[in-house]
This record gives C-alpha cells, sequence and structure tokens, in this order.
C-alpha cells in the first residue's frame, strides 16, 4: 500500500501541530492560553528512548558519571540531527488504523 504524500499545506499544519504539544497538566504557566494543547504520554517517548540510550552506555561499560557527560554533549544534539529522518518513520509507524478511526469519531 503505497502511502499518499504531504502536500506542503499539511507538512506546514504537521510541524505546528507537533511544536504545540505540552505534558498533560504541564507546570509551562499559560501554555494552553499560548496555542498549545496538553496530551497525555507526551514525554513517555523521551522517556523510554533515553532509558534505552543509558542502558546501553551502561552495558557497553560507561561510569554513571561518564554516561552524564555524554547526554549533556553536543553529541546528543548532532546525533538527532542526523538522524530526524528515521525519529519521524518511527512515529508515522506506530500510527494504527484504530488510532485514525478513532481520532475520527471523537475529534470536534
Amino acid at each position: 500500500m503505497t502511502k499518499r504524500v504531504l502536500t506542503n499545506i499539511e507538512e506546514n499544519r504537521a510541524e505546528v501541530l507537533a511544536d504545540s504539544a505540552v505534558q498533560m497538566y504541564s507546570s509551562e504557566i499559560g501554555c494552553v492560553d499560548a496555542g498549545k494543547f496538553e496530551m497525555y504520554s507526551y514525554d513517555v517517548p523521551g522517556s523510554s528512548y533515553w532509558y534505552g540510550f543509558v542502558k546501553e552506555c551502561i552495558r557497553r561499560g560507561l561510569s554513571d558519571d561518564e554516561t552524564k557527560e555524554l547526554l549533556r554533549s553536543k553529541l546528543m544534539r548532532w546525533m538527532f540531527d542526523s538522524h530526524s529522518d528515521k525519529l519521524e518513520k518511527l512515529g508515522a509507524s506506530m500510527v494504527t488504523d484504530e488510532m485514525i478511526e478513532w481520532g475520527k469519531s471523537n475529534g470536534q
């Protein structure tokens, strides 16, 4: 099944919407008033990702301090810069037909 390619307008909508999400019950004062919206599990992908990353660093022999320094380094930014396409595809691959149907029946 070939996936439909998004138009430039749809790409822009997706970027704005993804950038507008914040953690449910965020401590960010006035975030909802500033065009943001709250979502459950906003932080779960990041937490799961970093947990796996840290476990692998420890498995490969880094100490806690070495792992912390690695996490604070610009290497992390550079890693994401070079793998943003992979992360985007992972996010897209996790959308199920059931999720789409739920969204259609519960959206306003």
